[in-house]
C-alpha cells in the first residue's frame, strides 16, 4: 500500500477503488499520510485477492443464493431467509423452513417462497408442478394412488 505524506491541509480526500468510501488523512510517526488507492487493510485485502470480494450472487453448494456477510458477525444468511423475513417483518424462528413453490432455489422472488413451520424433505407439490397444468402430464397418472 503506497501513501501520500505532507500536511493534513494539503492532503488530497479522494474515494476508496474497492468501496468508494472517502479516504481521510491519517496521524502516524510525527506525520500526516492518505494512502493512494484503499481506505482500510480490509479493502486493500478485497482488491489484491479477488476471492475475497464480496459477491451478491454467489451460491452455496446446494444452490441457495447466498449474501455477503448478512452482519449477523460473520453469518452469511440465504436469500430465500432474508426475503421472508422482510416478507413477514420479523426474523425467521430456528424451526421454521422456507420453501421454493417452483423449486428452483435460487428463485426467491416474495411469490415463490413459502413459510413451512418444520424441515421439508425435497422436491415439490405435484400441484405446483407446471407440467401438470401445460397437459404434459395425463389426468390419470396424477389421481391414481401408487
Amino acid at each position: 500500500m503506497t501513501h501520500i505524506w505532507g500536511r493534513k491541509e494539503d492532503l488530497p480526500i479522494r474515494p476508496c477503488q474497492q468501496c468508494g468510501e472517502p479516504i481521510m488523512p491519517r496521524y502516524s510517526s510525527g506525520s500526516w499520510y492518505v494512502p493512494e488507492k484503499c481506505c482500510s487493510l480490509s479493502c486493500n485485502t478485497k482488491m489484491q485477492n479477488p476471492k475475497r470480494r464480496a459477491n451478491p450472487g454467489a451460491r452455496d453448494k446446494h444452490g441457495y443464493v447466498i449474501l455477503p456477510n448478512g452482519g449477523r458477525g460473520g453469518y452469511r444468511q440465504p436469500q430465500h431467509r432474508a426475503v421472508m423475513e422482510q416478507k413477514l417483518g420479523r426474523k425467521l424462528l430456528p424451526h421454521e423452513t422456507v420453501h421454493h413453490k417452483n423449486g428452483i432455489r435460487h428463485d426467491n422472488r416474495p411469490e415463490n417462497l413459502e413459510l413451512w413451520t418444520a424441515r421439508h424433505g425435497r422436491g415439490q407439490r405435484v400441484s405446483d408442478l407446471p407440467d401438470i397444468w401445460s397437459g404434459m402430464i395425463p389426468p390419470y397418472l396424477i389421481d391414481c394412488a401408487l
